[in-house]
């Protein structure tokens, strides 16, 4: 009785998952230009080569502080190669989606919403009145659907995929 009440809510509870809440917790964390949420939203796979590629910068800006500012200074110019040895990658995450103007993804102008789900994968497509869409391929991880990579990604991180 009591595995069956059990299967019952697991079910429930993945039943109700759905790609698009993601999605839409990822537009928030957008327009707050919170780092630290949307990095939540990635799959590991995602978030470990953010973080190696946030290493390598880190490293170079530790290293090389003339090279990490000529980075910087065409997609941070407010912030210095001295700041990056102390930032996380969520505080940096946040920084750059500063440069992002969030009202193209207003998540009250959404027109259209198409998702495809095949097992434990998904591909969520987002268009907006205005003409703007954006696409997410999602994996189910952890008990949630969390973000593989996404065209914004790739605008905002060089084509991270």
């Amino acid at each position: 009785m009591v595995r069956a009440f059990l299967a019952i809510l697991l079910i429930a509870a993945t039943s109700s998952a759905d790609p698009r809440d993601t999605v839409y917790d990822f537009l928030l964390a957008l327009e707050r230009g919170d780092g630290y949420s949307m990095l939540g939203l990635f799959s590991e796979s995602l978030s470990g080569q953010l973080q190696a590629r946030y290493d390598q910068f880190r490293a170079l800006c530790e290293e090389q502080p003339e090279a990490g500012q000529a980075m910087l200074s065409g997609m941070l110019p407010m912030v210095s190669a001295s700041d990056i040895p102390g930032m996380s990658l969520g505080g940096f995450l946040s920084l750059l989606l500063l440069e992002v103007d969030p009202t193209r993804f207003d998540v009250d102008a959404v027109e259209r919403e198409q998702v495809e789900m095949a097992g434990r994968n998904a591909t969520a497509a987002m268009s907006w009145i205005s003409g703007e869409t954006l696409d997410f391929e999602m994996v189910w991880e952890g008990g949630a659907w969390r973000i593989t990579g996404s065209s914004l990604l790739g605008d905002i991180f060089g084509q991270v995929r």
